[in-house]
């Protein structure tokens, strides 16, 4: 049995979930098992590009010709798009020329521990 074959009955989680209003990511898209037919399969809001992804942008005109024209689909299905593992202002720069305007990593600040986090929010 495929992936694919088997994930019919996994959905009715995620379409639980999506019913009570809250997003659903595929994270670390890009690596592994991720593929575009996952995308057909599962109801998702959108993706959150793994960082080789993102780190393959350094200077590669096919890495980016590639990734401009798979934003572009993912933009036109109404799917979110967050990039993981920015590291430069030069990676985030690219990204946002390619359309990809939502981003986490060390350009923006590093991961806090969740005490600190719980510590800042409102009572």
């Amino acid at each position: 049995m495929s992936l694919l074959q088997g994930i019919a009955d996994q959905l009715a989680p995620i379409h639980l979930l999506r019913s009570r209003g809250v997003g659903v990511y595929l994270d670390d898209f890009g690596q592994g098992l991720s593929s575009l037919r996952l995308l057909q399969e599962i109801p998702v809001d959108g993706i959150k590009l793994d960082n080789t992804v993102v780190a393959g942008l350094s200077g590669d005109p096919d890495t980016e010709a590639f990734l401009s024209a798979f934003l572009a689909t993912l933009a036109h299905k109404g799917l979110q798009i967050v990039a993981e593992g920015v590291e430069t202002p030069q990676q985030r720069s690219q990204l946002q020329a390619l359309g990809c305007h939502q981003a986490q990593g060390r350009q923006f600040g590093m991961a806090v521990p969740l005490e600190r986090l719980t510590a800042r929010l409102p009572a």
